[in-house]
């Protein structure tokens, strides 16, 4: 180990310095509006409340008292927990690069779900279309861009970003490839196409047959273009469509149709519950939205299954009532 190193291991540390750098040296593992969210709370919640401190000199009473400022913010439990776990990798940071050997963040707990999140995040669960509310919403989409998009939305459930990111090689007769994902924002403004960020995200999305002969349609409407490659994107031609104007257009749409409001991300709410709703697997719709686990797509969807277990107890009832009545 070097001279430097040594030094650096002996000495105290500013926290804010550390701070800063686990920031620096996170910026290239992180998608930018994750390292947005990061350097945001850093630099306006921790460093602050740590303002001025070596990092060796904090203990756990430091780190009660940082709790205890935390829930009085004004952000969701989901806010105030991912500013826990910022605080907690920092020292583990400062553990592995700089010799720090106390952490006291170790009895710091999260913060429970509030009921009133929790049943707002049901009510959001419920609000889905039925395959007749699409119908009608789909009917006043007249650019065929976004007609596209939003029929491929509804009925394979896969995320914005993954659909914006697919190329006509990631198209076949079965099958959509689910290989990689658009981000909502880069440094530089514009899009970045990258890997999702889970293995399960990976996934083949299959198709029927006229999803299929649809989205050719739409490759033989782009090959009139000049420069046509099978590397552009299915949703539109050599650059992805707009987010803002997805969300212009879907709203308009809406608002002629008469149908109640929706979030883009819904429509992914929508496919998986009308397949739940209607009795399919639970662990077969887990891995086409590409969940990590049958319990993430459980927590999500838990208030489908007693519409299944209806169904349930009247298969029961009919093929057994002949048998049990003349016992």
């Amino acid at each position: 180990m070097g001279t430097q190193k040594l030094q650096s291991r002996k000495r105290k540390h500013l926290f804010s310095e550390i701070a800063d750098d686990f920031l620096k040296h996170r910026k290239g593992e992180l998608a930018y509006t994750s390292y947005s969210v990061y350097e945001y709370i850093v630099i306006n919640n921790i460093n602050p409340f740590f303002e001025n401190r070596m990092i060796e000199d904090i203990d756990e009473i430091d780190c009660r008292d940082f709790r205890e400022y935390v829930n009085k913010l004004s952000y969701s439990i989901n806010r105030k927990n991912r500013t826990i776990h910022l605080l907690k990798n920092i020292f583990l940071y400062a553990n592995d690069y700089f010799g720090v050997s106390s952490n006291p963040t170790g009895l710091m707990k999260t913060f429970n779900r509030r009921f009133e999140e929790a049943l707002n995040k049901k009510k959001k669960e419920k609000n889905i279309w039925t395959i007749e509310e699409f119908n009608q919403f789909i009917r006043f989409v007249d650019d065929e861009r976004y007609k596209a998009l939003f029929i491929t939305l509804f009925f394979t459930g896969i995320r914005l970003g993954e659909a914006l990111a697919l190329t006509f090689d990631d198209l076949a007769p079965t099958r959509l490839s689910i290989t990689k994902s658009q981000t909502k924002k880069c440094e530089n403004g514009r899009y970045a196409i990258k890997s999702p960020k889970n293995v399960s995200s990976i996934r083949d999305v299959s198709i029927n047959r006229s999803l299929y002969e649809y989205l050719l349609s739409v490759k033989e409407r782009q090959k009139e273009e000049e420069g046509f490659s099978p590397s552009w994107f299915i949703f539109w031609g050599k650059e992805p469509l707009c987010r803002t104007s997805i969300e212009r257009i879907k709203n308009n749409a809406v608002k002629k149709a008469g149908v109640k409001k929706i979030r883009i991300h819904d429509f992914r709410h929508s496919h998986a519950s009308n397949l739940i709703g209607d009795g399919m697997d639970i662990v077969a719709v887990s891995r086409r939205l590409g969940h990590s686990n049958v319990e993430m797509t459980l927590s999500v969807y838990t208030h489908l299954l007693n519409k299944n277990n209806d169904k349930m107890m009247d298969y029961l009832e009919n093929s057994s009532h002949d048998l049990l009545t003349d016992a």
